[in-house]
């Protein structure tokens, strides 16, 4: 863990107390920072930067406060701007270890915080409020309990606050000290702030200690109030080494726990060449290298004479398929010519990856190979289309997408269930996959429409299925979306629309993690996240008994609306511009424009089809039109129909 230098003489202290020639006369520093402080706020001094006083970046913190509209009055509980409530969970949830790792600090040193009536709170770089214990001072700004509560989950960075000791240590990345009235608000006036950066392993600051102390007006003075700063600074600077160094600790035990996951990893692959015995089986290292073969691959591959280290894939084929969709983590059968001494043959070759759960990459991978001259088997793709997309495709800057977008982004980092909400045609799927770019881009990105797919086929859909398990199934089987979806992203959409007695069995693999294929015997488990998506209240479908109530709660941890393109007219004309171009470079024609009358008409018009529907406006009007503008006449005779009156 990088730690900066956290000695007490490593702080910046405005105030100066402290100099070669000895202690200065605290009461005289006092009053001429407060005249300072008064001469500035009344507009008397413009520029304090200059001034001997104070530092000149404490200065300048006090000149950008002013440019913010900061009030030189506010206190904690005017403060209005917070993260949401659930986006504020969410973000808890990935701070997690830094979190419990500083309140049992706090909790270690609460008697000697007790001792110098002290208070602490813990911010992150961009002043959020994370923890707050302050319940024992005497005297604070935050003097009431109600008062105190609220302040986590606010911003209280420079903009929002005005100058504080955290928000300097974020910028100088370095402990600050402020005496009094070198905070910007005159509520802190009374008060000592100390404050130390805590960083990662690269030396970014990650979060900020703070220790802050009420002082009381003629009674903290010389010598008492000389060790009052100084008891600070050593208070803060042990906590927050203590912080480090158990984050540090945690960091190795992570290590720690990758690299035995790795092993076991490896064991399972192993375990998982044993389970398909019966055809050769190849065990290749992320550079195709071989690591384990079974009997009948040495015999396939005519090896019983060379050693394992002198072989890899690329010997017995010409093209890097096979690495290709294994280093993406695709699971996939397909027809490959192998060149075995100086004969060719065909094989239908099923990869399994085993991906590195630390690092997402390939670990190794498990080839099974199957003579297609032996059991003139039919070749069946499993390969899943990957997702492409991110939040860069999502056109728009109404407040609607980007508040959309937005959330989407924060729970993108998140493993929970995300449930995105809104009409036919409003871009569900597109944000599943800007998603999924996130959170797993390297993993397979695999979707399926509940409402598109027959009933009785959704089933072996999504769980595959044995070999023979019902008339017209493959010999083979065939893996489900689900165990496609192994390392990545399932994408469920219109979930609405799943039937009653799958909806139990869906439930049953997100709680465990396990699926078992249509006329299986054994589980399998698979790692996934879930993106579920309706058009439908889904909250109606569980009062008409339609839809599970628990599978509903499962889904919707982290519920997304998009908003209909309606309600988001000032996209209306942006969106048009994009599919008027992309119409026509299909075409390879000169880009064409909208004529004023036709914009209006669209702006107007309602689109129950959202964002597809306006698309295929925008296509049938290139097509139609001939000219430099797209006219009234050029639009879908539906959509003049359903606004014209409206118009005229």
């Amino acid at each position: 863990m990088a730690v900066v230098d956290l000695e007490p003489s490593a702080f910046s202290t405005s105030g100066k107390l402290i100099s070669a020639q000895g202690t200065i006369n605290v009461p005289d520093r006092w009053s001429k920072i407060m005249k300072l402080k008064t001469d500035f706020l009344q507009n008397k001094i413009k520029d304090p930067r200059n001034c001997s006083t104070i530092d000149p970046e404490l200065a300048a913190s006090w000149i950008r406060s002013r440019d913010y509209g900061v009030s030189p009055f506010i206190v904690g509980r005017m403060i209005k701007k917070q993260m949401e409530r659930s986006l504020f969970q969410c973000f808890l949830a990935k701070q997690r270890s830094l979190l419990e790792i500083t309140r049992n600090v706090i909790d270690e040193y609460k008697g000697m915080m007790l001792f110098a009536d002290y208070g602490v709170i813990l911010f992150d770089p961009q002043g959020l409020v994370l923890i707050q214990e302050d319940a024992w001072l005497k005297s604070s700004p935050f003097d009431k309990k109600e008062v105190r509560q609220s302040m986590v989950g606010k911003y209280m960075d420079e903009e929002n606050a005005g100058t504080h000791a955290h928000s300097l240590s974020v910028n100088q990345k370095r402990p600050i000290q402020l005496l009094g009235h070198e905070h910007y608000s005159i509520a802190y006036s009374d008060t000592i702030a100390s404050a130390v950066p805590i960083t990662d392993e690269d030396g970014a600051v990650i979060a900020v200690l703070t220790l802050i102390t009420p002082l009381v007006n003629g009674s903290r003075w010389e010598n008492d109030f000389i060790g009052l700063t100084n008891y600070s600074k050593d208070l803060v600077v042990t906590m927050a080494h203590r912080i480090q160094a158990l984050l540090s600790l945690e960091y190795s035990r992570n290590e720690l726990n990758a690299y035995k996951n790795r092993l076991q990893v490896k064991a399972e692959a192993l375990m998982a060449a044993l389970d398909v015995a019966d055809d050769a089986v190849v065990i290749i290292d992320e550079k195709g290298r071989f690591i384990d073969i079974n009997h009948k691959a040495m015999h396939t591959f005519k090896l019983s004479d060379k050693p394992l280290a002198m072989t890899d894939l690329s010997q017995f084929m010409n093209d890097n398929t096979v690495m290709n969709l294994a280093g993406k983590g695709r699971s996939a059968e397909m027809r490959e010519a192998l060149h075995i001494g100086n004969k060719t043959h065909s094989y239908l070759v099923s990869i399994r990856p085993v991906m590195d759960e630390y690092t997402g990459l390939l670990n190794s991978a498990v080839l099974r190979f199957r003579s297609m001259a032996a059991d003139k088997l039919r070749i069946v793709e499993h390969s899943p289309i990957p997702a492409v997309k991110d939040f860069n495709a999502v056109i728009g800057k109404s407040k609607e997408i980007k508040g959309a977008i937005k959330m989407a982004r924060l729970f993108a980092d998140c493993n929970e269930n995300v449930l995105l909400v809104g009409e036919s045609g409003t871009g569900k799927e597109l944000f599943a996959q800007a998603i999924h770019a996130i959170y797993a881009s390297a993993g397979p990105f695999v979707a399926i429409n509940c409402a598109a797919m027959p009933r009785e086929l959704i089933e072996s859909e999504l769980f595959g299925y044995e070999g023979g398990s019902f008339t017209g199934a493959d010999r083979i089987g065939r893996q489900g979306k689900i165990e496609l979806a192994n390392g990545g992203t399932l994408f469920l959409d219109e979930i609405g629309d799943m039937p009653l007695k799958l909806q139990a069995v869906l439930l049953r693999t997100l709680e465990d993690k396990q699926v078992m294929r249509v006329g299986g015997l054994k589980t399998k488990k698979v790692d996934f996240r879930l993106i579920a998506a309706t058009n439908r209240d889904l909250k109606q479908l569980v009062r008409e008994k339609l839809f599970r109530e628990d599978l509903y709660y499962r889904l919707s941890v982290l519920p997304i609306q998009l908003p209909p393109l309606r309600k988001r007219k000032n996209d209306i004309l942006l969106l048009c511009e994009h599919f008027i171009t992309e119409a026509c470079q299909k075409r390879g024609r000169e880009i064409v424009s909208l004529a004023p009358a036709a914009s209006r008409l669209l702006v107007e018009y309602s689109w129950p089809g959202n964002i597809r529907e306006l698309k295929n406006a925008m296509t049938y009007a290139v097509n139609i039109s001939a000219k430099q503008f797209i006219e009234l006449d050029d639009l879908p005779v539906s959509i003049r129909a359903g606004t014209l009156d409206k118009m005229y």
